[in-house]
């Protein structure tokens, strides 16, 4: 139970699923199924609770028990993870920053990277206990972000100590890295506190219980604004939706071809994770997108839903595969995808050159 405004029924409280429960007149429960889909029951109401969704695929029920102890805890402040909007330090960098002020387990967002906030500690040397190596670090305020240096490779488990110029002090912490595919944001927040990183888990179940505003979707390449890319390379995209979503992707290729980049027979299902940045192809999908040309202007787009589109989506679009192209012309692809009412739309252009 993420929230209760039911007396009777408390906050982080496990209640088996299709078990009869009652909720009091006018009052509303926020609950995350064994599926990780969030839904709300509004009172007065006696009967099963169950999700309306999909059924588990990540193991989020044996994560439960811990999610059920975070919720049923007050006070917690999780203030400190809070960020304002804009370059590096946006809602993303808040939740995935490393306080080097504190020390413990942090976990990091496997696609986008760590960011690092010196706290007040000033400049300092970070370093790694796997190998020993290190890398200077330095902020121009107390409170700005920094990237993870490239010079220090991040190891999932590892530990690390950062020793600030100004004291003796070693503040030690450890580095767990979000596995690439979730099926949702419950599931992160369950893995996030099996691995110690209770307060992020906190930060992320807070924002499931009330989500910021609409579906929103962000798309780009690892290449920056205007990202070129040269044929023989390979295309990598990052994929954010700020809840959890179902995603589909089209791939037009300079000339004219249109194909169905995500999700196909390597990737699984459309269903992406909210609040964390996935990478497509991701690991493990033994997908490489080697760009093979003609050279020319290319792009991708992705549309996202909230709810499952499958049965709104024509046969052409909902069994198409990376494999074959789609077999109309990407205006065509365009207005089929319209029809199905997407709640998000993302782009990205590139340009492929010899």
């Amino acid at each position: 139970m993420l929230e209760s405004s039911d007396p009777n029924v408390a906050r982080g409280v496990l209640v088996e699923d299709g078990a009869t429960i009652n909720v009091a007149p006018g009052a509303v429960l926020t609950v995350v199924g064994e599926d990780g889909v969030v839904f709300r029951l509004e009172g007065p109401y006696r009967g099963p609770i169950a999700a309306p969704g999909v059924v588990d695929t990540g193991g989020l029920v044996a994560a439960l028990a811990a999610l059920a102890v975070l919720f049923g805890e007050s006070g917690v402040d999780t203030g400190t993870l809070g960020a304002v909007r804009g370059g590096v330090e946006d809602e993303e960098a808040g939740l995935w920053t490393i306080d080097l002020a504190r020390p413990g387990h942090r976990c990091v967002d496997s696609a986008s990277g760590p960011f690092l906030r010196g706290n007040g500690l000033g400049g300092g040397r970070l370093r790694s206990l796997v190998n020993g190596t290190e890398a200077e670090l330095a902020w121009d305020t107390s409170d700005s972000l920094a990237r993870w240096p490239a010079a220090l490779a991040l190891v999932d488990g590892g530990a690390y100590e950062f020793v600030p110029d100004a004291t003796s002090s070693l503040v030690r912490v450890v580095v767990h890295v979000v596995p690439s595919v979730m099926p949702s944001a419950a599931h992160v927040a369950g893995w996030l506190a099996e691995q110690g990183c209770e307060l992020q888990a906190r930060v992320l179940l807070d924002q499931l219980v009330a989500p910021s505003g609409v579906l929103s979707l962000e798309l780009a390449t690892t290449r920056g604004l205007d990202p070129v890319f040269r044929v023989g390379e390979v295309l990598d995209l990052r994929i954010a939706p700020n809840r959890d979503a179902f995603v589909h992707c089209v791939y037009l290729q300079a000339e004219g071809t249109v194909l169905a980049l995500f999700p196909n027979r390597f990737t699984g299902g459309p269903r992406m994770a909210g609040l964390v940045t996935h990478a497509v192809p991701r690991p493990g999908d033994g997908l490489n997108l080697v760009l093979s040309g003609p050279p020319g202007r290319e792009r991708v787009d992705c549309f996202a839903w909230t709810k499952d589109p499958s049965g709104r989506l024509p046969t052409e679009l909902a069994a198409a595969d990376i494999t074959h192209p789609i077999g109309l012309s990407f205006s065509e692809v365009l207005a089929k995808f319209d029809l199905a009412s997407p709640d998000a739309h993302a782009t990205v252009a590139f340009e492929l050159r010899e």
